[in-house]
């Protein structure tokens, strides 16, 4: 991890029990996702428009990537590093998914896109990604 990742790391209050989702003050850019120990980039397409819920969308897709990841690797002989990859996994797979709902959306509605509009946009944005 660079040494702008760490302060940003810092800044925003790191809790090392579980994985951070920032943008990286990059409106667009990247979105770094790190556990303090692994770090993840994810550069998916979404939009210069961001709507308030956003995070409610990012949040709840979370949880339910988080569940399938967490339940696969439970499934699986041990690995000590299997449960922090499955949280970071399902980070790096919400973030995709609401970063290309954002893409979805704003292509059909532009500055007017709103999180409902995201929202619809769901099915497409799972089933191109996944």
């Amino acid at each position: 991890m660079d040494k702008h990742s760490r302060k940003l790391m810092k800044s925003a209050g790191y809790n090392s029990s579980s994985p951070l989702t920032y943008d990286n003050h990059k409106k667009g850019a990247i979105d770094i996702i790190s556990n303090g120990t692994a770090t993840i980039l994810c550069n998916e397409p979404g939009s210069t428009r961001r709507c308030g819920g956003q995070g409610d969308l990012l949040s709840g897709s979370m949880g339910v990537f988080n569940y399938w990841a967490h339940n696969y690797y439970e499934n699986r002989p041990k690995n000590k590093n299997g449960l922090q990859n499955a949280t970071l996994l399902a980070a790096l797979g919400a973030c995709m998914l609401t970063r290309r709902c954002n893409y979805l959306a704003f292509e059909k509605f532009k500055r007017s896109t709103i999180t409902t509009d995201m929202i619809s946009e769901i099915h497409t944005a799972f089933t191109s990604l996944f």
